[in-house]
């Protein structure tokens, strides 16, 4: 694996000559062509515009071709709601999730983008070379990558084995800056082609260097958390909520360079270097999570989605299975309404995943946010409800949806907030409760009549 044939060397922190070896990957590297002298031309053109990056990674990022149909025989598992923590940005990949209209009628996903998830959508990256996916460093005032320090996590799935790799020098992560036909790499997170090495290369004085390397033992299809922490002292790589390297530091980025750097998944800047695997859930932090503050917090978020990460995407298995469990569990609580047993204390317990209801992840666009409700019936109708803070004092209805409604449209109230969807009493938007309505799912059937016939001198009231 090499550096793009431009590369533009920027000075950087002595140390990594000292306490790094060199990078094995980089050996030809000196064959390569070098642009020097030229830091200054470039920070006196690089103006920081936080704007510079952001319709380009959206470009990259959010598109849906209609070319090729989704693997038939599976479907993307309800994405997870976000883990709470603080966080810059959330990388969930479920852009295909969001027109809930063209998901229900089938609309086709471009396969070679997005693969059907444990967790909606997972960004796909097959091939010898790809469109890139870029994440900028900054964009319209905020920081989505800290610059000299925070973290990075992330599942990634390998289409390939230990026993085989990937057959070359395959990049998960890399930021790089790039200004015209010059780039400049200022680290890579990266896997060997026999598939038995991660390392963590960053450049150095001079040439690239390893910082972090460490052995790796993974199956083909198999998820894996991959969290990288990075600080200008020291850096930190956990492997499944545990600790598998530690090197140091990494080059801070001028805010001067900040609209010229992005984050590469999957790939490098320009395509090549593919992971040949998926990726899901990609979340960055302001702050290392090798951090007092963070101490701890990265096993017990790998370990309650480690499960269900395994099960992967529902499979036409999956189907069959939950619809016989949903018929037993039909007839179960038929039984026991018959002979009285479903009493609250208790009762068989079937292994069935139930019905889902709840929000997809927000999407903010301008001064709006759009929910999507996962599961919702298309005769009922349903409240979007939100609050600043949690626990919350109060809920307020900012949303009422009308029959079937399943996709909303909300201002943004605030920098942090928190919604909730409910069901509505009003289902058929009549202006008449549900419990007084004589059926709630149509609009021209009003109240409930009742006839109350109290004969004088009987005692049955009908």
């Amino acid at each position: 694996m090499c550096f793009p044939k431009h590369t533009l060397v920027l000075p950087v922190q002595r140390q990594f000559g000292k306490e790094c070896g060199l990078s094995k990957w980089q050996a030809a590297q000196g064959r390569k062509r070098r642009i020097r002298g030229q830091k200054n031309t470039l920070m006196k053109k690089s103006k920081f515009k936080p704007g510079y990056c952001v319709a380009f990674w959206f470009g990259c990022l959010v598109f849906c071709a209609l070319q090729a149909p989704v693997n038939a025989q599976t479907k993307p598992r309800p994405p997870f709601p976000p883990w709470p923590e603080q966080t810059l940005i959330i990388l969930g990949f479920d852009e295909p999730l969001i027109d809930a209209e063209a998901t229900r009628l089938g609309a086709l996903v471009e396969n070679t983008v997005w693969a059907p998830s444990w967790s909606g959508y997972a960004l796909n990256r097959q091939g010898a070379t790809v469109k890139p996916v870029k994440l900028p460093m900054a964009a319209n005032d905020k920081w989505f990558i800290g610059p000299e320090q925070g973290a990075i996590r992330f599942w990634f799935r390998p289409d390939w084995s230990s026993e085989s790799g990937p057959g070359e020098y395959a990049r998960l992560i890399e930021l790089t800056t790039e200004h015209g036909k010059d780039s400049l790499v200022w680290w890579s997170l990266y896997v060997s082609p026999d598939g038995r090495t991660l390392y963590l290369s960053a450049q150095g004085p001079e040439q690239p260097v390893d910082c972090i390397k460490t052995d790796i033992n993974w199956h083909c299809d198999q998820w894996h958390l991959i969290a990288l922490s990075y600080s200008p002292k020291e850096t930190f790589l956990h492997l499944d909520g545990e600790l598998a390297g530690i090197g140091p530091g990494l080059p801070s980025v001028p805010a001067v360079l900040a609209g010229h750097t992005t984050l590469s998944i999957g790939s490098d800047s320009s395509g090549r270097g593919v992971a040949y695997g998926q990726f899901d859930e990609l979340c960055t932090f302001p702050s290392p999570l090798a951090h007092e503050r963070w101490e701890g917090s990265l096993y017990p978020y790998y370990n309650a989605y480690r499960d269900v990460a395994a099960k992967g995407p529902v499979t036409e298995a999956d189907e069959a299975a939950n619809r016989q469990a949903a018929l037993e569990y039909e007839a179960l609580g038929e039984a026991e309404a018959l002979d009285g047993t479903n009493d609250g204390e208790g009762g068989a317990q079937l292994n069935i995943e139930p019905g889902l209801l709840y929000l997809l992840r927000p999407i903010i666009a301008g001064t709006n946010v759009h929910l999507t409700l996962w599961g919702g019936q298309t005769n009922q109708s349903y409240n979007i409800l939100y609050t600043p803070v949690l626990p919350a004092n109060n809920w307020v209805t900012i949303a009422i949806g009308s029959m079937g409604q399943t996709n909303f449209i909300v201002p943004m109230l605030g920098d942090t907030a928190f919604y909730r969807a409910e069901i509505g009493n009003d289902w058929d938007g009549d202006g008449i409760p549900n419990w007084i309505d004589a059926q709630p799912s149509n609009p021209n059937i009003g109240a409930l009549r009742v006839t109350i016939d109290w004969p004088l001198n009987g005692t049955q009231v009908q």
